[in-house]
């Protein structure tokens, strides 16, 4: 059984070495299509990769019938009641 301070000093002195991972916009598409299967939920998402980023928003703005879709570049507040 590994204690937390064994893995505290494990991670302390654990390379860091950065992961580099290319811009996939399919896939950031796909996981958006998932979590829209789930229900009625708006996601704005935007990725920073140095200079690139790839921005998407879907779902509505808001519960009223005419609201516009979100789009890439709003601002949202996550919250609950």
């Amino acid at each position: 059984m590994i204690t937390a301070a064994a893995l505290a000093l494990g991670l302390a002195f654990a390379p860091a070495v950065p992961v580099e991972r290319e811009l996939d916009p399919e896939a950031l598409e796909a996981a958006l299509d998932e979590f829209m299967r789930l229900g009625d939920q708006s996601a704005v998402v935007e990725v920073r990769n140095g200079d690139e980023v790839w921005a998407e928003g879907s779902g509505p703005r808001s519960f009223k019938p005419w609201a516009d879709d979100v789009e890439a570049g709003d601002r949202i507040r996550i919250g609950s009641v």
